[in-house]
This record gives C-alpha cells, sequence and structure tokens, in this order.
C-alpha cells in the first residue's frame, strides 16, 4: 500500500513518519506536516488571546451553565454542573469511556459515542444555587458513577 502525505507528497510509513492509527483511519498527514499544522494553529489561537484576554470561541459559550446528566443507552450514570456544559460534555466524551466498561450493568457492552447522551437537566448560572441543585439530583436520582 502506497500511500503518501496529502500536504508534502512524501511516502507514508505507519510508525515511522505517520501514527498506525492515522493511517489506519485514512488521515495520510506525515508527523513534519502534522507538527507544521499544530504549530500554526497555536499561533493563531495565541494571536486571539493577545488581542482578547478573554477570549473563549463563540461554540463553548453557546450552552448556558447547569446542571447535566449523561445517560448511557438509556440509563442516568452521571451528574454533574458546569458554567460551561459544552466543554464538559467534550471533557466527558473524551474521558470516561474507559470507566463505562467497568459499570456493572452495562459491563461487556461496547459503547460509541452515539450511546452517549448528553442532557442539560437544569439551566442554572448561580454557581451556589447551580452546585445545591447537582447535590439534589445526585441524591434523588442516585446516578451510579456519582457513588463509585
Amino acid at each position: 500500500m502506497n500511500k503518501s502525505c496529502n500536504k508534502c507528497g512524501v511516502k507514508l510509513e505507519p510508525g515511522v513518519n505517520v501514527s498506525p492509527s492515522r493511517f489506519k483511519n485514512w488521515d495520510y498527514t506525515c508527523k513534519d506536516c502534522l507538527k507544521e499544522y499544530n504549530r500554526l494553529a497555536s499561533i493563531k489561537y495565541q494571536d486571539k488571546l493577545k488581542n482578547n484576554p478573554n477570549y473563549i470561541p463563540n461554540f463553548i459559550t453557546k450552552t448556558p451553565a447547569g446542571v447535566y446528566g449523561i445517560f448511557i443507552l438509556g440509563q442516568l450514570v452521571y451528574i454533574g454542573e458546569s458554567s460551561i456544559p459544552y466543554a464538559r460534555k467534550q471533557l466527558h466524551l473524551h474521558h470516561t469511556m474507559k470507566k463505562v466498561t467497568n459499570l456493572a450493568p452495562l459491563k461487556g457492552k461496547l459503547i460509541t459515542k452515539d450511546e452517549i447522551e448528553f442532557v442539560i437537566l437544569e439551566y442554572i448560572n448561580n454557581t451556589k444555587q447551580r452546585l445545591k441543585k447537582e447535590k439534589y439530583y445526585i441524591n434523588t436520582l442516585k446516578p451510579v458513577l456519582n457513588f463509585d
């Protein structure tokens, strides 16, 4: 399989100049081009921060603060609160996948991101009220991951 980098045209060798997972997922970009792309993206973001130190991308602040629930295959597994729920959702989708496989009712099932639902239970801007409501929902609904 002779594949070459989409940017510079160099022949790709999985494990040498392209990571095997990128190659497997048809992302034909060599490590050098990827490094340059990330460097330029970082500079662009740094410039935005210099011009506006309080810069947060619009898509992150779209959802107002609130208490949220995470459902897997329709079962409530976690309740949390956040002032920026979209960012928290991304963290959960990225980091909790390992925990999910250890849940007793779901053990042994392959969970995809499509089977995970992130639902805002209540929009609350005030931090103290949000924390109080989060505790209320946890004690009332008793999600599995909040008691591990």
